[in-house]
């Protein structure tokens, strides 16, 4: 079975169309949907659930959060819930306001399973906004070692893990993130460490679409180096647990330019985010004692000299 994770809040009608296309997915009886509603107050996902069963048949899980606990702590119960299933053998997520086309996940599953990979990845279109009809993808379709997606994804969208079918068994080594904003990234860079094989796919997309209440489109520029910061604290807290140290020494000096910055805006940032700044705070004393002495270009070379070892 394949267990499609959805997570809503107070996504209206936008969530109703989420479901119209999983329900038309080719392979809808191997599909299995978690529906978790973050506590919305809009009554979307009950108004789902019910057209979802009356649409193709299938039953829904759908699980209510006590209070809103953001995103990743969503997806996070989502997948505990799937690991309960011993049928389940890929996972894939999709946020309450996106679609899919109808072939998707019957090609994602397919090339899996063809070639026994760990994680199947599909291409992305945008729908709407100043991106409407872009298409991201990652080159000739085939399968790739961790290092090759990690080069292919460069630049582009690196903390997007929506249009990826992943094995539900790796997540019982890895905790999805609890952070409520950019917890895709530090998730998917803790999950890349075990995987052996990747497939890209070039049949069907993720529609991701632009949505003007997302949590993404209406975050300030301060809450965005808050959490860049935060989420690279998780991947740098997680290279050293694994003993990777030039990977841990590489985000050194990402977190204490992100540090540098907050600082020319302290007001607003004791004001509003003092839980987030005091733990950045604490890790910076531990990690980063002594790192601001060093000049730039010391700094900058430390982050040269990782990428040119990893090629």
């Amino acid at each position: 079975m394949i267990d499609i994770v959805i997570t809503n809040y107070n996504n209206g009608e936008l969530l109703t169309r989420c479901l119209e296309s999983v329900a038309s997915q080719t392979l809808i009886s191997n599909i299995r949907v978690i529906l978790i509603d973050d506590f919305s107050s809009d009554g979307s996902a009950e108004r789902a659930e019910r057209m979802f069963n009356w649409l193709c048949g299938s039953d829904i899980i759908v699980i209510y959060n006590e209070s809103n606990f953001g995103c990743g702590m969503a997806r996070r119960v989502g997948i505990h819930k799937a690991l309960e299933f011993d049928d389940s053998e890929y996972t894939m997520f999709l946020d309450g306001d996106d679609e899919i086309t109808p072939d998707v996940v019957e090609a994602m599953y397919i090339s899996a399973k063809k070639n026994d990979a760990d994680i199947s990845v599909c291409k992305v279109r945008f729908v709407g906004g100043e991106s409407d009809c872009k298409t991201h993808d990652l080159g000739e379709p085939g399968v790739i070692g961790v290092d090759e997606f990690k080069r292919r994804e460069l630049g582009k969208l690196c903390g997007f893990i929506n249009n990826m079918l992943i094995r539900t068994s790796l997540w019982r080594s890895v905790e999805y993130s609890s952070l409520r904003y950019i917890e895709d990234w530090p998730t998917k860079m803790r999950l890349l460490h075990y995987v052996g094989r990747i497939v890209v796919t070039d049949a069907g997309y993720y529609l991701y679409n632009h949505n003007v209440n997302s949590l993404t489109k209406t975050c300030s520029n301060t809450k965005h180096v808050i959490y860049t910061a935060l989420s690279m604290i998780e991947v740098c807290d997680f290279y050293k647990s694994i003993g990777d140290i030039k990977g841990y020494e590489t985000f050194l000096y990402p977190i204490w330019l992100c540090v540098y910055t907050l600082r020319q805006r302290i007001d607003e940032v004791l004001n509003d985010w003092f839980d987030e700044i005091d733990t950045i705070s604490r890790w910076c004393e531990i990690n980063l004692e002594g790192y601001g002495d060093k000049d730039k270009s010391e700094k900058q070379g430390e982050i040269q000299r990782y990428e040119e070892k990893d090629g």
